[in-house]
């Protein structure tokens, strides 16, 4: 691979002042200075391409954001690109002649034809805006650079000899390699993106070599474990893990021992002891060295390790529970042991160990316990299964039979005698689900053929698998099992089974379900049976008194005996073309089953050609009705499910006319899907704009979707949208008699309406607002009614912040359904909240509630109507107090002098302050010591209550005094307690005057 003269030339005859314009023209900016992150079309293969020609200032892109990748690169673009990329734009050169290039490329294309890169497509076009070959591209890059190559190395076959070196030049400068092992793609336009793929493959020659800096920078090896390793003797050795940060340096390992000998790597082990120096150097191709890396490694001297393993088994045998003392906490001990034991016996296989009968014997033990534990809780676990089965046993509940049947069976694996609680109750359950099987089939099986056979199942048995069926055979005196498959249809509901093919022979087959005999399928596939079979079929059309009118019976017994299972028709007898049979085989001789057969594929043959007739005629309908008429065709291919509905039909004929299908299940698979759509559509669209929908229309076409079988799941879906549609159009039109009954059904039909919102005075505004295009579900309306709500109690609210005297106050509470209030309350309502701006009806009844428990404290009339105002204040000590203290208590504040109260929390106030005086009082008995302490705590209490004590005379109260202060209350176990209420105290006092008098 070499350069050639013929235009290098170009570079070097013009010296140091041609590498400075080339410099110029060709900006050493790196990629990293021109971001192409902007390009939104270029793929990961041709970013670094891009890249480079961007930065080196040879092309741009063809907008901000695109490089124009894929697209086709004009003859002149690319002649500016080479031009730049090689360094041959010359400002001197002469024109070039052609008049196609606009000013933007004339210097480059000059410049080109001066350096003999090219002569244009004539002398006076060089096609500028034409593209470019991939061919003509690599003549141009190999003249631009000078570039040569081996035309042996070009594998490509379609290459011509035009173009030959420019190829080969190509390929020896790894510029490119061909689309594909054999194709160079010579006449294919280049894209930009490839383009710039090989001009990037020429940056050595564009860019020019950068110089190279000495490498100067050791490797770095790095090791993080320990750097002193002691390890036992024979052990092995985890060799340490040193690593190097230049990947392509290797680390180098010298061993050496305590006395400086080298051991070889593979020769060192750990079989002698000693101490081993492991040094780990590295050097790069440069030179440079890294800093070693020493490990020592310290070898252990050899042990008795049989002697000790010996002495260790047995010291753990010793250490064993007693045998009788073992639970299965200990199991994980002996496991342990054991192992012990079999460490010794390796070591030494004649080793004599004390202690292992001990070992055994609790082995032994731990297995039983083990055993013991396993079938308790398979005992409690077939148990709780046993007890999962439903009182009443269906299909539903099938599997807590068959789980409960597992766990029992799990049981007897482990012991065939053990006693399970309830077992009766699971033998029943399998007898009822056997009752179930045994009544499964609705009729024998049907579809008979030499393969197949289907069966019926009752309603509610379904979703069965082939693991719950088995098939015997019996043909005379052989019997076997029949190896099957089984499929059943959508609704689980009717199985069809396949089965080895039995032509020729005779017997039967016992269908099984769950081991339950089910049904049975006897079949005579003899020869004598097929000839019999065919001989049935020719006197059936024999028995034909008119051919070209066949009776439904005549036809009924002919197709009866076409469908003989011994002929194996099915699939190839169409029911629907029995009177196309019937005409055929009178006119054909049908003494044989071949002959039978050949008439029978006849007919289909011509039936098929006739469906693909009408396909043909359906796909060229150009209307609905009539003869050819879409409808009367689809009737003619037997379509099912069509629906009598003038939109529907008119969806058919669209979609008819844009798919035109080609076989009667595309048909088929069309008109249902077409149903699903529009059915769809027509309920949501119903829903959507329920006001006004007919739903009874709507809903006889949801009907007569759900007859032609459609899903019963979206049947009852439609069906409750409907109801729901329907519920809110009741709402949307009902009238103030109504409104409130519409409103509790769409209620029962959605969790949107919340009824307790809904209120009877607002009625009026409730239907203003629902008289709306866009209140359309039950949502809108409750938005609807909450709206309304909000805005008729603002008025409400207002009223109560704006009223100032007792009268506006009176009768704004009125409104909102407070019709008792009285002067009173009005006045302190006025007084307490008279500033309040209340935001809510439930604000303004709190705060009325709090008035009338400030004003009942305020009316009190006596201590009793103190004690019942002050329980509704809900104070908690005086709650606490019990009902004599409550009393009391409530006789002290009634007392008191204060003002009114106008706040909860002055009442709460006062109270604790009397409840804390009267502890004080009862306190100063209580804890009184002396017969003048108590005087004066007695004397404090009859001044709060006229006990009586001030009346006495001098002598006579300290008598009292000292009476009391000796006759405290006691207990139930005659223990003194303290006074808790006055009365007590005055009862005591009482009782001692008594006794003194």
């Amino acid at each position: 691979m070499t350069l050639s003269s013929k235009k290098m030339t170009k570079f070097t005859a013009t010296g140091a002042s041609a590498a400075l314009v080339a410099t110029a023209l060709v900006p050493a900016a790196s990629a990293d200075e021109v971001k192409t992150a902007a390009f939104t079309d270029v793929a990961p293969q041709y970013q670094e391409a891009v890249d480079f020609i961007v930065a080196q200032n040879i092309a741009k892109g063809k907008t901000d954001t695109q490089f124009g990748i894929h697209e086709e690169i004009i003859r002149g673009d690319a002649g500016i690109m080479i031009a730049q990329a090689a360094g041959l734009m010359e400002e001197d050169a002469p024109a070039s002649g052609f008049t196609d290039v606009p000013t933007r490329g004339a210097l480059a294309i000059n410049s080109l034809k001066a350096a003999g890169v090219t002569n244009g497509k004539s002398a006076t076009q060089f096609d500028f805006h034409g593209s470019i070959t991939r061919g003509e591209a690599a003549i141009f890059i190999a003249d631009a650079f000078g570039l040569s190559g081996d035309t042996d190395n070009v594998e490509f076959t379609d290459v011509s000899d035009r173009y030959m070196e420019s190829v080969a030049a190509l390929v020896d400068h790894g510029i490119t390699q061909g689309k594909t092992a054999t194709q160079f793609a010579t006449h294919d336009e280049i894209t930009r993106g490839e383009f710039a793929v090989w001009l990037h493959a020429l940056e050595d020659m564009i860019v020019g070599e950068e110089p190279v800096d000495p490498d100067t920078d050791a490797p770095v090896l790095s090791y993080d474990g320990d750097t002193e390793i002691e390890i036992g003797f024979g052990e092995t050795l985890n060799w340490p893990e040193v690593g190097v940060d230049d990947e392509t340096v290797d680390v180098d390992l010298v061993i050496t021992d305590e006395d400086g000998n080298v051991v070889e790597e593979d020769d060192f082990d750990t079989d002698t002891a000693g101490t081993y120096t492991f040094t780990y150097t590295a050097v790069d191709a440069a030179g440079n060295e890294a800093t070693p890396v020493e490990v020592t490694v310290v070898v252990e001297e050899q042990v008795n390790d049989a002697v000790e393993a010996e002495e260790a088994a047995e010291a753990a045998i010793l250490d064993l529970p007693a045998v009788e003392d073992l639970t299965l906490e200990d199991a994980e001990t002996v496991a342990e042991v054991r192992a012990l034991v079999d460490a010794a016996l390796e070591l030494n296989e004649d080793a004599d160990i004390d202690g292992l009968d001990i070992l055994v014997s609790s082995e032994e033990t731990i297995a039983a316990l083990e055993a013991e534990a396993e079938l308790t809780a398979a005992i409690e676990a077939a148990i709780a299964a046993i007890d999962d089965i439903p009182e009443t046993v269906d299909m539903e509940n099938r599997d807590a039979v068959l789980d409960a049947r597992a766990a029992v069976e799990a049981v007897l694996a482990l012991d065939e005698d053990a006693d399970i609680d309830g077992l009766d109750v699971l033998v029943a359950a399998e007898a009822e689900l056997a009752d179930i099987a045994a009544d499964a089939v609705e009729d024998e099986a049907t579809g008979l053929s030499t393969s197949s056979f289907q069966i019926a199942l009752e309603p509610g048995i379904e979703g069965l698998t082939a693991e719950d069926f088995g098939l015997y055979l019996e043909a005379g005196e052989n019997s076997a099992n029949l190896v099957f498959d089984v499929e059943s249809n959508e609704d689980g509901t009717v199985y069809t089974f396949t089965h080895v093919d039995l032509d020729g022979g005779v017997g039967e087959i016992n269908v099984n379900l769950w081991g339950e005999t089910v049904a049975v399928s006897e079949f005579n596939y003899s020869a004598e049976a097929i000839d019999t079979a065919v001989a049935n079929v020719t006197a059936a059309v024999e028995d034909i008194d008119n051919p070209e009118a066949p009776t439904d019976d005549e036809l009924d017994a002919l197709l009866a005996a076409l469908e003989a299972p011994v002929l194996n028709f099915i699939g190839t007898v169409n029911p629907n073309l029995v009177t196309e049979y019937a005409a055929e085989f009178d006119a054909s001789v049908i003494n044989t089953y071949d002959r039978l057969l050949a008439a029978i594929e006849r007919v289909n043959a011509e039936y098929d050609t006739s469906i693909e007739e009408m396909i043909a005629d359906l796909n060229a309908a150009t209307g609905i009705e009539g003869d050819a008429g879409i409808v009367t065709i689809l009737g003619n291919l037997d379509i099912e499910n069509l629906l009598d509905d003038e939109d529907v039909e008119i969806a058919y004929f669209d979609e008819i006319q844009a798919q035109q299908p080609q076989t009667v299940e595309e048909v088929q698979n069309l008109i249902d899907d077409v149903n699903l759509a529009e059915v769809t559509a027509t309920v949501d669209a119903a829903v959507a704009n329920p006001a006004d929908t007919d739903f009874d229309e709507v809903g006889l076409l949801v009907t007569a979707y759900g007859d032609n079988g459609a899903d019963a799941d979206l049947i009852t879906e439609f069906e409750a949208s409907l109801e729901l549609g329907e519920a809110v159009q009741g709402v949307l039109t009902a009238d103030a008699d109504t409104l409130d009954d519409e409103l509790e059904t769409l209620a029962g039909l959605s969790d949107d309406i919340d009824l307790d919102t809904f209120n009877a005075e607002y009625t009026a505004e409730y239907l203003t607002d629902l008289d709306d295009d866009d209140v359309t579900t039950a949502a809108d309306i409750q938005a609807v009614i909450t709206d309304v709500n909000e805005a008729s109690e603002a008025v409400l609210i207002t009223a109560i912040n704006e009223a100032t005297t007792e009268a506006d106050l009176d009768e704004a509470l009125a409104d909102i359904g407070i019709d008792e209030s009285t002067e009173t309350q009005q006045t302190l309502f006025l007084s307490v909240y008279g500033d309040t701006a209340f935001n809510t009806i439930e604000e303004i009844e709190e705060a009325y509630a709090d008035v009338q428990l400030i004003a009942a404290v305020n009316a009190a009339g006596d201590s009793a109507e103190t004690s019942d105002a002050l329980l509704d204040i809900d104070n908690e000590s005086f709650i606490n107090l019990g009902s004599t203290s409550r009393e009391e208590v409530a006789q002290l504040f009634f007392a008191n002098d204060y003002d009114d109260f106008a706040a909860q929390d002055d009442i709460n106030a006062e109270l604790e302050t009397v409840i804390d005086q009267y502890t004080a009082l009862l306190g100063g008995i209580n804890e009184a010591e002396t017969i003048a302490e108590m005087d004066d705590a007695l004397e404090a209490l009859d001044a709060e209550f006229d006990l009586g004590y001030d009346d006495l005379d001098d002598t006579d109260q300290l008598t009292v005094a000292e009476q009391l202060l000796g006759n405290f209350p006691v207990d139930s176990d005659g223990n003194e307690v303290n006074f808790t209420t006055f009365g007590s105290v005055l009862d005591a006092i009482t009782d001692n005057e008594e006794a003194a008098a």
